[in-house]
């Protein structure tokens, strides 16, 4: 791991882009370890969300195939668009933790799920 992606990393730096589109939800990358959720976007944007906080996970079943990883309580009532668009711009609370985020058609959601599940 590079400098530059520990400091991303550390930092959870926040891309302020908001156009949208499959092409950047599709070259994502989804982690998950034991403290925290993370994101890797195509462009270099990192997102972290602590595990202490996503309190509640679900799974989503995409009309386009796929599913989607929803997680946070705060973004259980979103769908469809919301979806894909919390995937490239989590939820912020005032502070800059983020509170809610999207995993958009990872390749082993019902495995992301289920370790989350085990906390």
């Amino acid at each position: 791991m590079t400098d530059k992606m520990k400091t991303a990393l550390r930092e959870a730096l926040l891309d302020g882009e908001r156009i949208l589109s499959y092409r950047q939800t599709a070259g994502q990358r989804y982690y998950i370890t034991n403290r925290r959720a993370l994101t890797l976007r195509p462009d270099g944007a990192v997102f972290a969300m602590q595990r202490a906080n996503v309190g509640e996970a679900r799974l989503y079943r995409l009309d386009c195939g796929g599913a989607a990883l929803s997680l946070g309580s705060m973004l259980l009532a979103e769908k469809g668009r919301q979806l894909r668009r919390r995937a490239n711009h989590p939820m912020e609370a005032s502070d800059y933790a983020i509170t809610g985020m999207v995993f958009y058609r990872p390749e082993n959601a019902e495995a992301a799920l289920r370790l989350l599940e085990e906390r």
